[in-house]
């Protein structure tokens, strides 16, 4: 069982795992249960949920839309 440190991107857990063809079922729980773990470091808090929205380029610093997704983001109607 891998232990997994706070801070560990998604992205890294997806990627130790895609290396693979397939999983065993215990592997999948593992997996599933580090995915908990960053989701849990990651919301903890708004800044930290803010911190990781930033790092995956989603939020500019400023909190204001990434460029690739304003096409994506909900306007009101008038």
């Amino acid at each position: 069982m891998l232990n997994w440190q706070a801070g560990t991107e998604i992205a890294e857990v997806g990627r130790l795992y895609r290396e693979r063809d397939s999983m065993s079922q215990e592997e999948l729980e593992e997996f599933l249960a580090a995915l908990e773990q960053v989701r849990e470091v990651n919301t903890a808090s708004p800044e930290a949920a803010r911190s990781f929205l930033e790092q995956s380029g989603y939020l500019n610093k400023d909190g204001s839309v990434a460029d690739p997704y304003k096409s994506a983001q909900s306007t009101p109607e008038d």
